[in-house]
């Protein structure tokens, strides 16, 4: 019995003695482990982007200003009765103006109307009372100057106004040139007139002020989105008159963005900036708008939509949590994954931006470790990374255009219109992904 048991011993030692399998490792027990990614990587930098131009045109209607203007200063210019004008007699006289004519000249409204005078001369006699014995008709020229350049602290500049002689009066037979008295007496109204446009115009600064505060807010857009405009530099440009209407370009130089999500409010507004007068500013707005995802709200996006089972070829993996930082390289997108590969895969994603599919999409994801087996995985993966912004070129130039008046049917008419708009591309920062758009456009303000 001894013998036997010995026996068996050494046969199952014996190399090839014992034709017992080993248990092979099932095949999602993480077959591979995937190495550490080699090299590090520089951060990204802060984001930069052109200034935009926004330029409105403000039409004003000659027929609406000469209303206005003419209300200030009456037909019936100046008048007078029984002036003794000395061995001549007494003098009358009334002037009246025609409607005024309005031009544009070195950025100044130039007001033009003809003045007609009546002038009678009497001799006053004992029995006879005051006797006419001479009369004429001079014609002079009123012309009003108004600067529409405001200056620098927001403040219209003061009017100014001359008066000239076309045609003058001499009285006969004594030939007594009577103008000058009509002369003196027209440049006391006209001082009149003056000082009633000047007054006409408001100190509207205040109200600047508080349409500035309200540029400088954030407007809710989609979801947790929300605009700003960030505005910078207020400007006015040159002024021209075209089809019987005033045309005056007001603008602002800012840095519109389209962020989600939206950003921290300002902790206080930026007290309204100096008007600049800017003499090259044209009639359409300039818009580059970057619409900005963070960083922290694309890692969910793109979590919610590859989390889970992964087919690459005959395997199937699963992708667990997802880390994501800016680079200058591009965004760094490490997934976990188990199954047959197992660890962390640590790729680079370029996004982009598709016009077709209205989509920001990765056009490249490559990974940061050698093997054809693990670029397979980031190429299954790069398909499923497409997501919509919470607004696109066409849908922000559709915000644009539906932008209405503050009240509808009161106040001036609001015409906006997107004439052009195109991708600028997408960009990685600091501060997230920016898909940017440029815009082009007009905005005119039509008063009544």
């Amino acid at each position: 019995m001894r013998r036997l048991l010995v026996l068996t011993a050494i046969i199952a030692l014996a190399p090839g003695g014992c034709r017992c399998s080993r248990r092979a490792k099932p095949a999602g027990d993480c077959a591979t482990q995937l190495p550490a990614p080699s090299g590090a990587l520089a951060p990204a930098e802060p984001s930069t982007i052109e200034s935009s131009r926004v330029i409105a045109l403000v039409v004003v209607p000659l027929v609406t200003m000469r209303k206005t203007l003419e209300a200030k200063v009456p037909t019936r210019v100046a008048e007078e009765k029984d002036r003794d004008i000395g061995t001549a007699g007494k003098l009358s006289y009334t002037v009246d103006r025609s409607p005024f004519v309005i031009s544009l000249k070195d950025g100044k409204l130039i007001l033009q109307s003809n003045l007609t005078a009546n002038v009678n001369v009497c001799k006053p006699l004992s029995l006879l009372g005051c006797q006419p014995y001479a009369s004429c008709t001079p014609t002079l020229r009123l012309e009003a100057t108004v600067p529409i350049a405001l200056d620098a602290s927001w403040k219209g500049q003061p009017s100014s106004g001359r008066i000239d002689v076309v045609k003058r009066c001499l009285v006969t037979p004594l030939a007594i040139d009577v103008t000058p008295m009509i002369e003196s007496r027209l440049a006391t109204e006209a001082k009149g007139a003056q000082a009633r446009i000047d007054k006409s115009v408001p100190p509207f600064k205040a109200e600047v002020e508080k349409g500035w505060e309200k540029l400088q807010g954030t407007l809710p857009i989609a979801g947790t989105a929300c605009g700003t405009l960030n505005p910078e530099r207020p400007l006015q440009g040159p002024a021209k008159i075209e089809d019987d209407k005033l045309i005056a370009r007001f603008g602002l130089d800012a840095h519109p963005s389209i962020d989600a999500p939206c950003p921290e409010p300002r902790p206080k507004p930026v007290p309204l900036p100096e008007l600049k007068q800017e003499p090259a500013l044209g009639d359409a707005f300039v818009l580059h708008v970057p619409v900005r995802l963070s960083i922290a709200m694309l890692r969910e996006e793109w979590s919610r939509l590859v989390e889970g089972a992964l087919a690459v070829g005959d395997e199937s993996l699963k992708i667990g949590a997802l880390t994501l930082r800016a680079s200058k390289d591009g965004l760094v997108l490490d997934a976990s994954i188990s199954g047959t590969t197992c660890g962390v895969l640590s790729m680079i994603a370029t996004p982009a931006w598709d016009a077709k599919k209205k989509k920001l999409v990765v056009s490249s994801l490559r990974v940061r470790t050698q093997g054809t087996q693990l670029q397979a995985i980031a190429d299954a993966l790069r398909p499923k990374l497409e997501l919509s912004l919470p607004l696109d070129d066409e849908q922000i130039a559709k915000t644009i255009v539906d932008l209405k008046p503050v009240v509808p049917g009161e106040g001036p008419d609001l015409d906006l219109a997107v004439s052009e708009r195109k991708s600028e591309g997408v960009v990685v920062s600091e501060q997230g992904v920016e898909a940017r758009f440029e815009l082009k456009g007009s905005a005119k303000i039509t008063m009544k």
